[in-house]
This record gives structure tokens, sequence and C-alpha cells, in this order.
């Protein structure tokens, strides 16, 4: 296990965390997803995922452009079907 705290902010030690499970799984699984905090939202990181293939899930606050876009796009999915 890698030493130090992961929280929002150590977007570096997420990065070293997540390939440390990758590696651990080895052929016995693999990470499709993950679902990470807001204080995890850096390019980098998330340019590393989408390279992986690893897709990425995190929450929007209610104030983003970003929710309310989203929240437009569901509601015109739904409301079709």
């Amino acid at each position: 296990m890698l030493g130090g705290d992961l929280f929002p902010g150590h977007v570096g030690l997420a990065q070293e965390v997540i390939e440390q499970a990758v590696t651990n799984l080895g052929k016995h699984a693999k990470i499709s997803s993950i679902a990470m905090d807001r204080g995890f939202t850096d390019g980098k990181l998330l340019w590393w995922l989408n390279k992986q293939k690893i897709i990425f899930y995190i929450p929007a606050k209610s104030s983003l452009n970003v929710y309310n876009w989203i929240f437009d796009i569901s509601l015109h999915v739904f409301l079709k079907k």
C-alpha cells in the first residue's frame, strides 16, 4: 500500500492508488469505472483515466452550468420515452 492520506487535492497520489489497484487485480478483474469527489477534478488525471478506458463519475454542484446542461439533456431523453 502506498503511504499518505488520499484526499481531494492529492491528484498524483490518486493515480498511483488506481495504478496499484490495477496491478493488484491483475487478470482477476478490471476497473471499468471510478467515482471521485470533485476535489480530484484534474485534467491530467482525467486524461489518464480516459486513456486507460476507465469511466469516471464526478458529482456536479447544482450551481454549475454542467449540472443544468446534463439535467436538461436527461429530461429531454426521458420525456421522449
